[in-house]
């Protein structure tokens, strides 16, 4: 269900912006000194919720990708073999040579002639394996960025502990 005016504007500008709040809500028309909160407040409502929601499953839809696809990427980062790069006497292989898979673990390869050597010097940049390794391991839930807290309602937790102490003196 699309949203009117702004609301359906911030949610739109939401997806488009990288799921920045604070952009989102100025490019939409908020004011800007406001706009942080704006923002929080917006993202706190279940209608706009289920709008960006909506939003991004179409965009997943239309890029054809889910998170299966984004995590055998992750994976391919993560597990790139140095062997694949390279010829039996360790010279780095041509782009053609180097299998499809092990060519997206690739950031960057250059190639620079050195006239004056007679030959060619290749570099071979691979994408950050620990970001690739921290982001399964949270697609996993195997680190925990989370304090839990245990007890109950901590507000009334405190309010019996106030009555308590309030009723030694």
């Amino acid at each position: 269900m699309e949203l009117k005016g702004r609301r359906e504007l911030f949610c739109r500008e939401y997806i488009a912006r990288n799921l920045h709040g604070t952009n989102a809500a100025t490019a939409a028309g908020y004011s800007a000194e406001r706009a942080a909160t704006t923002a929080s407040e917006l993202l706190a409502e279940p209608e706009i919720q289920n709008r960006i929601a909506a939003l991004a499953a179409g965009r997943n839809k239309k890029l054809e990708i889910d998170a299966g696809e984004v995590l055998l990427e992750l994976l391919r980062m993560l597990r790139a073999d140095p062997l694949n790069y390279v010829d039996e006497v360790g010279c780095v292989k041509s782009l053609h040579e180097i299998p499809l898979d092990a060519r997206r673990a690739i950031a960057s390869f250059e190639v620079e002639e050195m006239p004056t050597l007679g030959a060619t010097k290749t570099k071979v940049k691979f994408w950050n394996k620990e970001k690739a390794a921290e982001l399964i391991g949270r697609h996993l839930s195997i680190f925990n960025d989370k304090l839990k807290l245990e007890g109950g309602d901590v507000a009334a937790l405190i309010s019996a502990a106030r009555d308590r102490s309030s009723s030694l003196v």
